[in-house]
């Protein structure tokens, strides 16, 4: 581990350190620990006066499973309702969807193909589940199969092998739901307050964001009023609230579990 993030911010240092150089971790919060192995993490992060709270999930694809949950207009159900309903310990808010509530892009969950792919701009990237391995593929190069149990199309993609996307919009402040990997089998279900995508982009990249942690791709998921985040921490749950129903989640259960 510690080798593999050694050649990651010798990558990062020579091609992206300029754009992070200027966020400073201000606070970091013990890390809870969860089931599966899995941890909860809080970060403070601050840059010329903007202070950014990053929550993230941190959990590893061989001994926890992720999977979508559809949340149709009938069931309009709060994240926090239905992971506690389906016994997940963890969860955020998924993809992007109509005024109507109708999906935007792809959207597998349990092998049913809910939506198809979508072709829009916006959606560059999947989140691919299979049984014991997840992956962040661009929308183009996605392949339908029987393996894939669940997947989840959004964008744009914030970091991709290793390297911080250019061009991304940093004007527009918004809270943030992300979904990231270390190309190692970690994974994390992340949620930011407000900031650009180029700032979470940014920050994602830096080697110690979280403790032996190097973002290797991100995809961004559905955010702003849409943004919720929910773990089973004890005595007291952890929980950002979204505005408004949204379509779907992501929720994390451990992978024995079917």
């Amino acid at each position: 581990m510690g080798f593999a993030i050694a050649i990651c911010f010798l990558v990062l240092l020579s091609s992206t350190a300029d754009l992070f150089a200027d966020w400073k971790k201000v606070s970091a919060s013990p890390p809870i620990p969860l089931p599966a192995n899995a941890f909860f993490h809080e970060v403070e992060v601050e840059s010329s006066g903007v202070k950014v709270r990053i929550f993230a999930v941190l959990f590893n694809e061989a001994k926890c499973r992720l999977h979508v949950v559809d949340n149709p207009p009938w069931v309009a159900n709060h994240l926090e309702n239905a992971m506690m309903q389906r016994g997940d310990f963890a969860g955020i808010n998924g993809g992007y969807f109509q005024m109507d509530s109708a999906p935007i892009g792809l959207v597998i969950s349990d092998r049913r193909i809910l939506n198809p792919l979508g072709k829009a701009r916006l959606l560059s990237g999947i989140i691919e589940i299979r049984k014991n391995s997840i992956r962040l593929v661009r929308s183009a190069e996605f392949c339908l199969s029987k393996q894939v149990m669940d997947a989840l199309q959004g964008g744009p993609f914030l970091v991709e092998h290793g390297r911080v996307i250019r061009g991304l919009n940093d004007i527009r402040a918004a809270r943030r739901t992300i979904v990231a990997s270390d190309s190692h089998g970690n994974w994390a279900l992340i949620s930011m307050t407000p900031l650009t995508l180029a700032q979470a982009g940014e920050l994602l990249a830096k080697p110690d964001i979280f403790p032996n942690w190097c973002t290797f791709n991100a995809l961004n998921l559905d955010g702003g009023s849409s943004t919720a985040f929910w773990v089973a921490t004890k005595p007291t749950p952890f929980a950002i609230h979204e505005f408004g129903m949204v379509r779907n989640f992501l929720g994390l259960i451990p992978q024995n579990i079917p």
